[in-house]
């Protein structure tokens, strides 16, 4: 036992006079410390930046480490698309999740609709968030949904309540599939879109089902841990009102209407729920109605 407290002794003194007589093994010490650990957290990073096949984070791992040198490490800001229509509902969707510290790229779609006031609005929208917003232009898209959806076809009947016809075919599905290439083209995993409860028991593209369905298709078609989100699926209209006024939502910049006058009609389905909404919400409705 002795002889092992001897042992023990002699390593730390062979310690002290190894650094005291070579300060040059001193310095390579030190140099392993700040050096060393820095390099194995970027190669960490890397790895995982190609493993996920894109930057989630919206920039290069050693960049990051460069920018957060010498300073408080800040977490970057995570990138989200929206996909803003323009309407009380996405443009809500916007507000908040601006106001959750997501930096937010709107995208907005020319689908050939009667209302084309809603790619209008939504620009404004995303001026009063102090974003641009991509709008892509699908136009053709009216040739197929001609005769299947008022939206597109003058010449059917306008409902002032829900039926089929203002259901435009799978477009949730269309607007998603392009959202996740803009996504992936800024560096972003993660989309939203402003399906409501109030949305699910009539559009089969606003439902949980189709949501987590959709999202795997895009992680299998992309190799990316793509997330879709649409955070209002258990909040009524009326509740979304309720959240976009607390944000000081402008929804007097917003459009409803399915169709393209000066105003909102105030009789088309989309207007009569958005009336509907603010009554219940017991909130003035800003919106100017022709009737």
């Amino acid at each position: 036992m002795f002889n092992n407290i001897l042992l023990e002794e002699d390593k730390r003194v062979s310690w002290a006079y190894f650094l005291h007589d070579n300060p040059l093994h001193l310095g390579l010490i030190f140099a392993t410390i700040r050096i060393g650990f820095p390099l194995l957290t970027y190669l960490f990073l890397y790895t995982d930046w190609h493993r996920r096949g894109n930057n989630r984070l919206g920039i290069h791992p050693l960049q990051g480490i460069a920018q957060n040198r010498g300073r408080k490490i800040v977490a970057p800001i995570e990138k989200v698309v929206i996909v803003l229509s323009g309407g009380a509902d996405s443009s809500t969707l916007a507000y908040w999740a601006k106001s959750k510290g997501y930096e937010i790229y709107p995208i907005s779609f020319n689908y050939g609709q009667i209302a084309s006031k809603e790619t209008k609005n939504a620009k404004v929208i995303a001026g009063k968030l102090g974003v641009k917003i991509k709008v892509i232009d699908v136009s053709s898209l009216k040739q197929i949904f001609k005769g299947s959806t008022v939206l597109v076809d003058r010449s059917m009947i306008m409902p002032a309540q829900f039926e089929s016809k203002v259901i435009v075919p799978f477009r949730n599905a269309i607007f998603l599939s392009i959202a996740v290439a803009y996504a992936i083209s800024i560096g972003s995993i993660k989309l939203m879109y402003g399906a409501h409860k109030s949305d699910e028991p009539f559009y089969p593209d606003c439902r949980k089902e189709f949501v987590d369905a959709f999202q795997n298709v895009a992680k299998i078609g992309t190799a990316i841990d793509m997330t879709i989100e649409n955070p209002f699926y258990k909040f009524s209209k009326a509740e979304i009102i309720r959240i976009g006024t607390t944000l000081r939502v402008p929804y007097k910049l917003t459009w409803s209407c399915y169709l393209d006058g000066e105003y909102h009609c105030g009789d088309c389905e989309s207007c009569v729920n958005r009336k509907n909404a603010f009554k219940e919400a017991r909130i003035s409705d800003p919106t100017r109605y022709e009737s």
